[in-house]
């Protein structure tokens, strides 16, 4: 889930904003494409958490515990000030520069109002310190950025690698896709995001491109998987994070997040060929590719952990998966087909569940 931090708009990962300065494409238009994919992202994590935390016996808090919704909002309301006046500014069209202006503009006039948050000057300068100091990598990613897209343009080793996936995939443009998001895991092993996402973008992207498929979606499709490797064994930077806090082993951990994140692997490949998910086209075929979107995914998920109310016998999850993955097609006879199997599986696994005396 942390993970996706960086897919989920407003305030997206460092990537995100060198996607935008690489295509020309202004942030806000990434941000609000990238809403729907961000919902499916997480939509399926949490179903496969709540069904393992079911099927394991799992229990939550108990409501004594859970703090006070208007007691939380009442104490910590300043600090969801500063993430608005960036999203504003964001979505309104500033530049990310004029954004962190107005958000440090929001976040020293929200400390005022409390004695417990006010900034004294040392404060502040400390702020502004760690500030840049946590820029660094973000400064060194852009840098770098500029001298590998000079180096492989002027090496002519884009052309090169383009002309190695077509070697492998032919004119396929599935199997091509295909090659190119597990080359954008194998670049992003063990590196930062903006490093994967600017070699995939460099490398990769025109491979896209003459494939056909538009700027945007190619663009969100490689950060996506260069999001993802961060978590894909063997390497999975992150799962090693993981073990440390959890004290575990980190390919254990990179496994099951694989397991629990499969829906985000399959996210990519549906708003690259169904651009109605990134908020591109009529009315209709958003909601109509966003509910389905969401069924289909939430099935994928039931049939990885092959659980709803009961266990799921595998050749019932396989054709649930199979229904899951065939909502994400853009086709609407096929998802409504696919649909209609997957609820009469859900519907029965339900009823199948209850004593016989209830029925």
């Amino acid at each position: 889930a942390s993970t996706g931090g960086s897919l989920l708009p407003p305030v997206m990962g460092a990537a995100a904003f060198i996607m935008a300065e690489y295509t020309g494409i202004p942030y806000r238009d990434i941000a609000l494409a990238a809403i729907i994919p961000a919902i499916l992202f997480y939509l399926p994590i949490y179903l496969q958490v709540h069904l393992r935390a079911v099927k394991t016996g799992l229990q939550g808090l108990r409501p004594d515990e859970i703090p006070n919704l208007f007691t939380t909002l009442s104490n910590g309301w300043l600090f969801i000030v500063p993430l608005i006046a960036i999203s504003w500014s964001l979505l309104d069209g500033y530049t990310p520069a004029y954004s962190a202006v107005y958000g440090l503009m929001a976040v020293f006039a929200v400390s005022m109002l409390k004695s417990a948050t006010r900034l004294d000057p040392k404060a502040i300068y400390e702020t502004l310190a760690v500030a840049a100091t946590r820029m660094i990598p973000v400064v060194g990613a852009c840098a770098a950025a500029g001298l590998v897209i000079g180096g492989i343009t002027m090496t002519g080793l884009a052309s090169k690698f383009s002309y190695l996936v077509f070697a492998i995939a032919g004119d396929n443009l599935y199997l091509s896709v295909c090659v190119a998001a597990a080359v954008t895991l194998l670049l992003g092993l063990g590196m930062p995001t903006p490093s994967a996402y600017i070699l995939a973008a460099v490398l990769i992207s025109p491979v896209l491109y003459d494939l056909g498929l538009p700027t945007l979606p190619s663009q969100l499709f490689l950060f996506y998987f260069a999001v993802m490797s961060a978590l894909t064994p063997p390497v999975a930077v992150a799962a090693y994070a993981a073990s440390a806090i959890a004290n575990a082993n980190p390919l254990e951990i990179a496994v099951n997040a694989v397991k629990i994140s499969v829906g985000a692997f399959v996210v990519p490949f549906a708003f690259l060929f169904n651009n109605a998910l990134l908020l591109d086209g009529t009315p209709t075929e958003i909601v109509f590719s966003f509910v389905f979107a969401c069924f289909g995914i939430g099935c994928l998920a039931i049939a990885v952990e092959a659980y709803i109310i009961r266990p799921l016998k595998p050749w019932v999850a396989l054709i649930l998966a199979g229904s899951g993955l065939l909502m994400l097609v853009p086709v609407w006879q096929i998802v409504v087909c696919a649909a209609g199997v997957a609820g009469l599986i859900i519907i029965y696994e339900i009823v199948g569940s209850r004593p016989k005396a209830a029925r």
